[in-house]
């Protein structure tokens, strides 16, 4: 059995959710939900208690995904690994803040998350 057999998948990008989701499934991981808004993922959470949370920064909805982590962060120790597609220090300084089990550049090479995982 996997360590974080039970994923959240946050990403706001439809194929990339989808792409991502089946390469994960097919490594023999489950998607408990894919989400696509920061407040969403607060509930998911709640809902699914995931074992791992994969998040992107960037986020449909009002709040990002590094807000949306710390929301989470208040009830829940699950683990995340952020994504970006930006190059941003500032960005990158308050992930990090967070303890993230990783920050990850987009676009994703699958073998990168997998040892992550």
């Amino acid at each position: 059995m996997k360590k974080y057999s039970k994923i959240l998948l946050v990403e706001d990008e439809t194929l990339i959710a989808i792409s991502l989701g089946m390469q994960l499934e097919t490594a023999g991981y489950t998607i408990c939900g894919q989400i696509g808004a920061g407040e969403n993922a607060i509930n998911a959470v709640r809902e699914h208690e995931p074992d791992l949370i994969i998040m992107d920064i960037n986020l449909a909805g009002s709040i990002d995904g590094i807000e949306a982590a710390k929301a989470i962060r208040q009830t829940h120790s699950t683990p995340i690994i952020f994504m970006t597609g930006y190059l941003d220090s500032e960005l990158d300084r308050r992930a990090l803040e967070l303890n993230p089990l990783g920050l990850l550049r987009k676009p994703l090479r699958f073998h990168d998350l997998e040892a992550l995982i």
